[in-house]
């Protein structure tokens, strides 16, 4: 299978789907695994709603990034996309950059703007949005990279 068919539109669309899917419910479990579900979740400081963000955003940009990466493994073995240590450094890279861009940026609105609690069950539904949306957002951006790397290849 050349690159170009595997990384057709309905398969990145795919993954896509499967990436916010997965990271939106993932992100629903880490939250209630540290807030729970009974009080308001604390938004202010380490450790709060809005600091959350940035270990939130490096890992679902990295696993949005690395797993559908190494699921296009014919490719990989055929010597057509990039090594697994280079996907890898890829994966961290996208995972630094949403942790500081996106992560960051709600981290310092909710810490400066922001109020010091917020409902859980909002909480919660943004907390599955944003890493639905990144998860879908960074998969997309991975295989059409790679996408262009194996066909130039």
């Amino acid at each position: 299978m050349t690159a170009s068919a595997r990384f057709s539109a309905q398969y990145v669309a795919r993954e896509m789907a499967a990436s916010a899917a997965t990271n939106a419910v993932l992100s629903s479990a880490f939250f209630v695994l540290f807030f729970g579900l009974v009080d308001p979740a604390p938004v202010k400081g380490v450790g709060g709603y809005g600091f959350d963000f940035l270990p939130q955003s490096l890992a679902v940009a990295f696993f949005a990034s690395f797993v559908p990466s190494m699921m296009s493994g014919k490719a990989l073995i055929a010597g057509k996309l990039p090594s697994v240590g280079s996907l890898l450094l890829y994966s961290v890279l996208y995972g630094a950059i949403a942790a500081t861009v996106g992560g960051g940026t709600i981290a310092l609105l909710l810490n400066t703007l922001g109020s010091p609690e917020l409902a859980n069950l909002p909480a919660l539904a943004i907390k599955a949005v944003y890493g639905g949306a990144l998860g879908a957002m960074v998969t997309r951006f991975a295989l059409r990279r790679l996408a262009g790397l194996g066909a130039a290849q």
